[in-house]
This record gives C-alpha cells, sequence and structure tokens, in this order.
C-alpha cells in the first residue's frame, strides 16, 4: 500500500549509505514501477465513497456503468472519448472510479480491477477497462473483435487481426457518410442479432498522415496505450446503434504492404 511516507524509506535507505537526493529518486522509482505494475496500490483509494464525486451514467450497448470521477476538476478529454456512451438515468449494473494523484491516474471497480497509469495513457486505460467490464457483464451472446457498417438497414461485420486497419477502414467510411456503428468490438445477442459498441475509433500512429487535414483528427489528443502504441480518437464519426439487426454479409480484412486493394469472395 501507498501512504504517502515515501520519507520513511528514503530515511532508510540514507542509513544504508545513499545520499538524500538519492534515496529519494530511488523511492520514487520504485514506486512508480510497482503502482504500474500492480504490485502497490494507494491506499486513500479505497476511502473515496459517497455521492460527493461527479458521476457519469454509461451505457455500452445495453451494460450500464457508473463513472465516478475524483480529480480536481473534470478533464477536457473525458467527455468527448464517452460522448458515444453517455446515458444520464441509465440503470448502473457496477461502478467504475477513476482518480487523480499527481498526475497518475488510478482506475478500480468492484470486481477487482486495479490499475494506475501516466497522463498520457489514462484515456486508453479507461476505454480497455470498460472494454472488459462489458464483456464481464454481457447478459447473453458473446462479443467479436470486429467492426461494424450498415449499408441500407444491412450489416456487414469486419473482421481481421489486430493492424489490418478496421479502425482505419471505419473512419474513413464514416467520414465519406456511410453508417459506422462499432470499430473495435460487436456484440452478437443470444438470437444471432448484431449490435456496435460505439466506441470512438482509435487511429494508430501509422494511419495518423491519412487524416492530418481533418478537424477531427487535428482536435484530437495524442495518447499511449499500455502496449506502447500511440493513437488518437475521432470525434462525430460513428453513430449509436440502438437497433440491433442482423449480419447480411462478413468481410475478413488482410494487410500485404505495398500490395494492391482488392475484395475476394470467401
Amino acid at each position: 500500500m501507498v501512504d504517502g511516507r515515501v520519507g520513511t524509506a528514503a530515511e532508510a535507505l540514507v542509513s544504508l549509505g545513499a545520499t538524500s537526493a538519492r534515496a529519494r529518486v530511488m523511492v520514487a522509482d520504485a514506486v512508480i514501477d510497482w503502482l504500474g505494475l500492480g504490485w502497490l496500490w494507494p491506499n486513500w483509494l479505497d476511502e473515496l465513497q459517497g455521492p460527493s464525486a461527479p458521476e457519469f451514467r454509461l451505457a455500452i450497448a445495453d451494460v450500464g456503468i457508473s463513472l465516478r470521477l475524483h480529480a480536481p476538476q473534470t478533464p477536457d478529454w473525458l467527455v468527448p472519448l464517452c460522448c458515444n456512451l453517455l446515458r444520464p438515468g441509465v440503470p448502473a449494473a457496477t461502478e467504475v472510479v477513476l482518480a487523480e494523484m499527481n498526475g497518475w491516474w488510478c482506475l478500480s471497480d468492484d470486481i477487482g480491477l486495479r490499475v494506475v497509469v501516466s497522463d498520457a495513457g489514462v484515456a486508453p486505460a479507461l476505454k480497455a477497462a470498460l472494454t472488459d467490464i462489458f464483456c464481464q457483464h454481457l447478459p447473453d451472446g458473446f462479443v467479436v473483435h470486429a467492426a461494424l457498417v450498415e449499408v441500407r438497414e444491412s450489416r456487414i461485420l469486419l473482421m481481421g487481426p489486430p493492424g489490418t486497419g478496421k479502425s482505419t477502414l471505419i473512419a474513413t467510411l464514416a467520414a465519406s457518410g456511410l453508417g459506422c456503428l462499432s470499430d473495435d468490438i460487436v456484440r452478437i445477442r443470444r438470437d444471432g442479432l448484431a449490435l456496435g459498441v460505439p466506441f470512438l475509433p482509435a487511429l494508430k500512429a501509422g494511419a495518423w498522415a491519412m487524416f492530418e487535414e481533418a478537424d477531427a483528427f487535428k482536435a484530437a489528443p495524442d495518447w499511449v496505450r499500455q502496449d506502447g502504441q500511440r493513437v488518437r480518437y475521432l470525434e462525430n464519426l460513428l453513430m449509436f446503434d440502438a437497433h440491433p439487426r442482423r449480419i447480411a454479409a462478413i468481410g475478413f480484412l488482410t494487410r500485404r504492404p505495398g500490395g494492391d486493394v482488392s475484395v475476394q469472395p470467401v
């Protein structure tokens, strides 16, 4: 547990021969590393309870989540990141706490989530946490890693491994006016109908050059995911999906460096 007694640990190192400045640096580095590895957790976070903190009600497909914020002010990125998920008054199946701590952000929930990330990584970490929570509270059916588009009320599921360009394709199609419902995960209900999960499209650094003139791209902050990938989230591209429908076709994306764009029947 981290209880603010960094000075006590530093004093112990000084007694073993370290200089005061070096001891404090060593302790601070260790705390940061151990927080990132999940070996430490700030004990003051367990005391953050009650209705005083701002609350945002989110709905991912039909799973309600209460997001409670503990920070001096609401960060500029939070509402845009969750803009497609905000549903005031929706019943919540679980609660997520997002707390700021001297430039670091702590994420926790009531089923064991414990994540500490820097300012640069908080948005991707929150998206990953919300995705995990959604999957764990799924009422029926299953979730697939895919994008979902709608053409004249017919749904096309676009599947492929990470890095094949699902998000890039979805952002391009959405910018051209096509109905895009998800770039990352899609819920398939027990009755076989598909429902998009409208997180903001996440563009990796390799695709940025294609969108650098777009206003949504220029306004988007630069984030770093936990795997080291740099991403930007683009607003106002995906539609909120309130009407699950059957899948009319499935497309499988593959990537060939330097290859021409082609469509092949499966």
